[in-house]
């Protein structure tokens, strides 16, 4: 079995589980500033070459991928104990893919897409929550929600893997276990590292 096959398998193992951490992941960037930056977001798919994650053209973790697009994902899930570190380059995905997938979103998704291009960027300060709440409000009660296509704000990104680390958090008395597997000449090559 391939290690992106043990991660799918994995990841399926905690869904059946119920890990609530089975649909998200954690994404690592550095910014302009060069200072990291660390978000949780929706898992979309898993590829043989990279994962997809939907993301906002007016978030700083586009700005910070723009500049820097070497990132880190994190999968943890803690029903079964296994934990990825998934290293990579992040490259945007086509306008045709977008188009294709971004219906599957939730409808809640979609409106803040909307928001971020027409009322304010991702990020944004408000005054307080009920500041915000008026205006989300507000704004997408204007909508036709079944008119709804995806802004050219909207964006994917896929991370090609470069590098995937699996640690095997055993319950004996026995190390933990920790693979890093590297791509090499779409290959890949596996090392036992000491948890």
């Amino acid at each position: 079995m391939s290690i992106v096959e043990q991660l799918r398998s994995d990841r399926n193992l905690a869904l059946e589980q119920g890990d609530p951490t089975a649909t998200v992941c954690y994404l690592a960037t550095v910014g302009p500033d060069l200072k990291p930056s660390v978000r949780t977001l929706v898992l979309r798919q898993i590829d043989d070459f990279s994962l997809r994650l939907f993301i906002n053209a007016s978030s700083p973790k586009w700005h910070a991928l723009t500049t820097h697009p070497q990132a880190q994902v994190l999968l943890w899930y803690p029903s079964i104990q296994v934990q990825y570190r998934i290293a990579g380059e992040a490259v945007q995905a086509s306008r045709e893919d977008i188009e294709n997938n971004w219906h599957r979103r939730p409808l809640r998704a979609k409106l803040l897409d909307y928001f971020y291009a027409h009322q304010a960027a991702q990020s944004t300060p408000f005054r307080n929550q009920s500041d915000f709440d008026e205006a989300f409000d507000h704004f997408t009660q204007s909508l036709n929600t079944d008119q709804l296509s995806p802004p050219s704000e909207a964006i994917a990104i896929d991370l090609h893997y470069t590098e995937i680390e699996r640690l095997d958090l055993t319950q004996d008395e026995r190390p933990h276990q920790r693979t890093r597997f590297q791509r090499v000449e779409n290959r890949w090559q596996a090392d036992i590292l000491v948890p």
